[in-house]
């Protein structure tokens, strides 16, 4: 079976499209060889923002487009269509997934991106499309890697009537891409359009939550545990249909030193823009860090400065920090040498919140590798409690809200490098419907009021993102 090969690309002077032209070249002469590998075809192309490519390219049916961002801005990956998932109902599947991962991507520039729930379960109810688990091969993916930019396609298939399926769908997404907006004018008003909320439906109410915490806080004095992350959803209704991209767009340029993430699942789309990594890891080499302990923005200078002060003396916030960097040490000594924290603790600032930090870094051990690193610091106290299994009891019994994947993990895999983030300040999209999840921390001396606050400022600044 053969492709008939004809662009009018090759007459464009338009750099990306001669970049298309080239890489259609490649698939029109790639042979069937290696069914059951990964065959991956790219082509370097001008500096775009891989979050714009996505957008202006991504189809209205279902065709899954993923979106990733590095905190620093120097990775960003977009992404149409699959040609190969990796997928779990259950975390007892996690090993044997992580094991597929590292044997696919070996010897490769593959990368999976995907993630995994809070619990390791399978979603029900708003969750029912996201399992436990899912890591998707791009059919092809847009990259930016540093001031390098990157347009590929990735083949994965068992036979050769699915490679042929694959090599056609690639060229069809191929020839469809644009790079340009029509109109400059249309763009800016599309990033910047307003949308208002309808309606908002919270998951419980301040008297509740009171009642929550006195419960929690009797039950840190009786020695049950040190520590419980709440969390609630909030329920909005907008006047029409989400711009996920504008809105993530606006999401990121809010809090550039975050990642930011879009994960579609049919008609369903998680997106978020987290502050927190769980770890990253380059080779053997392994970066992760305590991120704890919250306090709002100011609304100048001297009253920033003010809350910050309150963020680096309060005894509980101290605490509540403290415990997740004693929990990064224990957990990681056996799979580490020589782990340390890089500096000492400072401030991380956002645009509603701020946040205690201290990083730390380490040597991984030879049979220490992505997955084995995730089930140790997995939930971490920051978005679960200490100790880790007596917290996460104590969070089904009491907590209304399905979290699904709000508080899992969203990243990437390769050979060369992982990275994961704690997928907290993120929603789950729905056209007109958006359910926003917020939790905190709460340890001995906590006050109910001063954390349900906590918690509307993080839904206000999502709020300020979806509405425009």
């Amino acid at each position: 079976m053969s492709l008939n090969f004809q662009s009018p690309k090759s007459l464009s002077p338009n750099p990306f499209d001669q970049a298309v032209y080239r890489l259609l070249g490649q698939l029109t002469r790639l042979p069937v060889v290696g069914l059951g590998q990964i065959q991956r075809l790219s082509e370097e192309v001008p500096a775009l923002d891989p979050l714009d490519f996505l957008w202006w390219n991504a189809p209205t049916d279902a065709s899954n487009p993923g979106y990733w961002r590095n905190r620093q801005g120097r990775f960003s990956l977009a992404a149409l269509g699959v040609s190969h998932e990796i997928s779990a109902n259950h975390q007892d599947e996690l090993p044997g997934i992580f094991e597929q991962l590292r044997q696919q991507v070996a010897g490769t520039q593959a990368l999976y991106f995907g993630g995994c729930s809070y619990n390791g379960r399978h979603g029900d109810h708003e969750w029912q499309a996201f399992p436990a688990a899912s890591f998707r091969l791009p059919l092809v993916e847009f990259r930016k890697t540093h001031d390098s930019y990157e347009l590929a396609v990735n083949l994965k298939a068992d036979h050769e009537n699915l490679w042929y399926q694959q090599r056609a769908e690639a060229r069809s997404c191929l020839e469809d891409l644009v790079f340009t907006h029509e109109s400059t004018t249309d763009l800016v008003e599309s990033k910047n359009a307003t949308n208002p909320v309808l309606a908002r439906q919270d998951s419980l109410t301040l008297r509740e939550w009171r009642q929550w915490i006195s419960f929690t806080l009797n039950a840190i004095r009786r020695g049950e545990f040190q520590k419980a992350v709440l969390a609630r959803s909030v329920d909005l209704t907008l006047g029409k249909p989400l711009d996920i991209g504008a809105a993530l767009g606006r999401w990121q340029n809010l809090n550039p030193n975050s990642f930011c993430f879009a994960l579609g699942q049919g008609e369903k789309t998680f997106m978020g823009c987290s502050p927190e990594r769980l770890f990253v890891r380059k080779h053997q080499q392994l970066k992760t860090e305590s991120l704890a302990g919250t306090m709002r923005r100011g609304r100048t200078k001297e009253e920033d400065f003010f809350f910050e002060q309150i963020l680096k003396q309060d005894p509980k916030l101290k605490r509540e920090h403290q415990l997740v960097s004693d929990y990064l040490t224990q957990t990681l000594a056996p799979l580490t040498q020589d782990l340390h924290s890089i500096g000492s603790d400072t401030v991380f600032k956002l645009a509603k919140v701020q946040h205690r930090y201290l990083p730390f870094q380490a040597q991984l051990k030879p049979e220490a590798g992505d997955y084995q690193i995730l089930s140790a610091l997995h939930p971490t106290p920051a978005i679960c409690g200490f100790p880790k299994k007596v917290a996460a009891d104590f969070i089904e019994q009491m907590e209304r809200t399905n979290r699904g994947w709000y508080s899992g993990l969203v990243g990437v895999v390769s050979e060369q490098f992982s990275e994961f983030a704690v997928a907290i300040r993120s929603a789950l999209v729905t056209k007109q419907s958006v359910k926003c999840y917020s939790g905190v921390g709460i340890v001995e001396g906590s006050d109910a009021d001063s954390e349900w606050q906590e918690m509307e400022d993080k839904i206000c600044a999502l709020l300020a993102v979806l509405s425009g």
